[in-house]
């Protein structure tokens, strides 16, 4: 709405149609657990997000998602003026470059590096360097939705790139849903969200220099 407003448990309520208000992210559990940390007295959440898109094609530099989340990033940050500083990114993709081709899948090291490249040198006036929070894909009970999620995760292992911190998605908890007659583990939980956030948090707070 061009405005900056209390956080609500779906911080993405409202953005692209989003209206599951019951669901929720990482994003609250982060922000709290990095004020309860000491990081920061406030934090502010600027959500760009759109589900079961891919880094391949939808979010390539100049594609209609990379800009929306440029000029509103750009357009929060220039509502706030110097009372804030853009601190970092937080990504949690990678499932829909697992579903169609092996291709796509082993390119998204090299995607995603463009795009990370891109996404600081459009954002440098807010940060030198932005970091990046990525959280690597879980793999266990998840082939016959995604199926080529191991080529992923591979690479969002491999890759090294400075002020990246990376967050494994495994582990957390899942919550089962049918796929074609297949149990799979699609979403995380609700818990599976937080906890992850909390661990998100830790890790900004342990690993990030104050800036």
């Amino acid at each position: 709405e061009g405005t900056w407003q209390d956080a609500v448990p779906n911080v993405h309520l409202h953005v692209y149609g989003y209206e599951d208000a019951y669901s929720c992210g990482p994003d609250m559990a982060f922000a709290r657990t990095l004020i309860e940390l000491g990081v920061s007295s406030k934090v502010g959440l600027i959500p760009t997000a759109l589900g079961a898109t891919n880094l391949y094609d939808q979010w390539r530099p100049g594609g209609v998602l990379w800009c929306n989340m440029m000029n509103y990033t750009m357009e929060a940050m220039t509502a706030l003026g110097n009372e804030a500083r853009l601190k970092g990114l937080i990504w949690i993709q990678g499932e829909s470059d697992a579903t169609n081709t092996v291709k796509e899948a082993l390119s998204y090291g090299d995607e995603l590096t463009a795009w990370l490249e891109a996404t600081r040198s459009g954002l440098a006036a807010f940060h030198p360097q932005l970091p990046l929070v990525m959280v690597i894909m879980s793999t266990r009970k998840r082939h016959y939705a995604f199926p080529f999620i191991d080529v992923v995760r591979s690479q969002q292992q491999a890759l090294q790139l400075p002020n990246v911190l990376k967050i494994d998605m495994a582990g957390y908890e899942f919550f089962e849903q049918d796929f074609y007659g297949h149990e799979q583990l699609i979403h995380l939980s609700k818990s599976g969200c937080c906890a992850m956030g909390v661990a998100m948090a830790y890790e900004v707070a342990l690993k990030l220099p104050p800036s």
